[in-house]
């Protein structure tokens, strides 16, 4: 959600659940819902004045594992390359 470049909660708490996961210990989703949906980032999903951020893209992006691929961009010369790999989910 953040856009700025520089350090934002989303981020932070991302990384907090990451390492959390690597290292089987639990993490409170529920809390880290709350302290998103307040952030700065998130006001402009329920904003009605920005039609291009739609509430509804705020929550997809609290659901977990709600996709089995990551996108990955990649330099190639002057360009940028997305790429999507698959993740397999049965692990």
């Amino acid at each position: 959600m953040g856009a700025s470049g520089g350090r934002c909660a989303e981020d932070d708490l991302c990384a907090e659940l990451l390492k959390n996961s690597l290292e089987n210990k639990s993490t409170d989703l529920r809390q880290i819902k709350q302290i998103l949906r307040k952030s700065a980032a998130a006001q402009k999903f329920f904003n009605p004045n920005q039609l291009e951020f739609p509430e509804q893209d705020f929550y997809y992006c609290m659901e977990l594992n709600r996709c089995c691929f990551s996108m990955r961009v990649e330099r190639k010369k002057e360009e940028l390359e997305i790429r999507k790999y698959v993740v397999d989910m049965s692990v």
